[in-house]
């Protein structure tokens, strides 16, 4: 088993803690710390997820501070090249509706090594689950289950 994990994070737990929101905010807060203790974040080479990220870290003095502490400390981050095919893109987006926004994350999170995602959006139905666990072998994980996870490591 290795001694961290490489996982992927979904927009959404940015968002919850810039809003607040009560408990959802505290769970990633308690993700963020645990990722920056001990684990990596990985994020597309295109810069998409960072763009993304940036919006939200923007909005909290949390975030910019714990942004500013993943980027300085050697190894947090880790840059992933991937692109699904176009008949796996037209299956999540057109199949099994998708948002075309979250199609980065996906990306990323099929060529790292433990395959985690980690939201708690509806985007992320169960159909959508199946799918990103079959085709990539891909976790998708909610803040309660990713707690649970770091917690064993």
């Amino acid at each position: 088993m290795p001694s961290s994990l490489e996982l992927v994070m979904d927009t959404w737990v940015l968002g919850c803690i810039a809003d607040n929101d009560s408990l959802r905010a505290l769970q990633g807060t308690s993700v963020l710390c645990d990722v920056h203790q001990s684990h990596r974040l990985a994020l597309d080479a295109e810069g998409r997820i960072v763009k993304e990220y940036l919006q939200q870290i923007s909005r909290s003095r949390l975030l910019k501070e714990w942004w500013r502490l993943m980027n300085a400390k050697s190894g947090k981050l880790s840059i992933k090249f991937a692109r699904l095919t176009k008949i796996q893109l037209r299956h999540l987006v057109e199949t099994i509706r998708f948002d075309p926004d979250d199609i980065p994350f996906v990306e990323v999170a099929s060529v790292t090594r433990d395959n985690i995602l980690v939201s708690g959006e509806s985007d992320y139905s169960d159909e959508v689950k199946r799918y990103l666990d079959l085709e990539f072998g891909i976790r998708v994980l909610d803040l309660a289950q990713i707690r649970e996870v770091l917690r064993s490591f």
